[in-house]
């Protein structure tokens, strides 16, 4: 999709385009309030002990309270980007069309957890990461025919309006999450509880949120170049292709780490961990070797210019690839009641992050920027190691 609509747009308005997508995403992330992974983690329990009045509590409950809160976040950011004074008016104004679509973003989020909670990983991820974009692609096109240059407003039209065509494909992959007989019947609901533990998942999405996307969000707002912004956000698409794989696989395995932990089996653990680990460090290997070998010429397809974010991207790879591995250990501590540890972790290196970030990114430009989250992203990956190291040596 970067790759399209970067040739089919100036370099800038490229920049703005990634930019909005990027706070789109992390007001997403604010608004589920955690509630989706809250499901993806907690409606396995509730199944594998048939506790079927909290589990159509727990559904019921986490789609009305993430719906009511991404319209109050899309109002209030709505209000903000309207009244405020931007150095950026045609970036404001894309905000303000994109945000429109935020109750759907959200309810889409919810529906692929409930479809993976249901064990549909494979459909829940082809229509997340193909269906989505092809048909964000297919919107493009369709303008790219009648013009050749796609300008900013209709490419975030077209954006929103996969969002919004892909609820059905969504919502049948989660349908039927509980079984027949139990899809109906009296509900049990624990709000406090509830939102207690999603709030621990919503700290912990909204930090790694704002670790991976500071670089381009501070580029927007603080950076003058915004060609430089627009190479950025190619690297971002890129980078992309390897933060699909962290969320893919924890997608399809923090459920049954769920199981494997309530019913404490070390050596169902050990062989979760060594799986994923042999999948990650083999798809980590390839991409890696590609942006070493091939780099440059993949990013001159984006358009002439492109290349110069080439050390960028290479930095943010190689230290992409190493927070992936260690990915599933967060999840793992915050299984064993160590949220406030992981929330501590990530809070550091955000903080850490932002103050290296907005002078590195003023000084050195997109260089920078991605130093800066570089050194942010293997600080917090190697904390989450360090910590699990230290609880599996307590508990044994």
């Amino acid at each position: 999709v970067g790759l399209i609509l970067a040739r089919h747009m100036p370099a800038a308005d490229y920049g703005r385009y990634g930019v909005v997508v990027a706070l789109i995403t992390t007001l997403a992330t604010l608004a589920t309030l955690g509630l989706e992974k809250l499901v993806l983690r907690g409606l396995p329990h509730y199944t594998e002990s048939e506790k079927w009045e909290e589990a159509r509590g727990l559904l019921r409950f986490a789609a009305l309270f993430a719906i009511t809160s991404s319209i109050i976040v899309a109002i209030g950011s709505f209000l903000l980007h309207y009244y405020s004074d931007f150095k950026d008016p045609r970036q404001a104004n894309a905000m303000n069309l994109l945000i429109l679509f935020l109750p759907i973003i959200v309810l889409f989020s919810y529906l692929l957890e409930v479809a993976s909670a249901k064990g549909n990983y494979i459909g829940s991820t082809l229509i997340y990461r193909v269906v989505l974009p092809l048909l964000t692609l297919s919107g493009v096109g369709m303008l790219g025919s009648f013009d050749s240059q796609v300008n900013l407003l209709q490419a975030l039209l077209c954006y929103g309006g996969a969002w919004l065509l892909a609820l059905g494909p969504i919502a049948w992959q989660a349908r039927g999450i509980l079984p027949p007989a139990q899809r109906s019947g009296k509900k049990v609901y624990y709000p406090r509880l509830w939102l207690k533990r999603s709030l621990s998942f919503l700290s912990f999405g909204l930090l790694n949120t704002l670790l991976n996307s500071s670089g381009l969000l501070v580029l927007g707002y603080i950076h003058s170049d915004a060609t430089e912004t627009g190479y950025y956000a190619a690297v971002a698409q890129l980078t992309n292709i390897i933060l699909v794989l962290g969320t893919a696989t924890n997608r399809f395995y923090l459920p049954e780490l769920s199981r494997i932990m309530d019913r404490k089996d070390p050596a169902a653990l050990a062989r979760l961990f060594h799986s994923r680990s042999q999948i990650v460090l083999g798809v980590t290997a390839i991409y890696l070797l590609v942006v070493l070998s091939a780099g440059q010429p993949v990013l001159r397809l984006f358009g002439s210019g492109y290349e110069q974010a080439w050390i960028p991207w290479l930095l943010l790879s190689m230290a992409l690839c190493i927070n992936i591995r260690y990915a599933i250990h967060a999840a793992y501590l915050q299984n064993e009641h160590h949220d406030l540890k992981v929330l501590l972790i990530l809070a550091v290196g955000v903080v850490f992050n932002f103050a290296l970030l907005i002078p590195l990114t003023l000084k050195f430009g997109i260089i920078g920027a991605a130093s800066s989250t570089s050194i942010a992203l293997v600080a917090v990956s190697l904390g989450f190691k360090v910590l699990h190291l230290r609880v599996c040596r307590m508990k044994h």
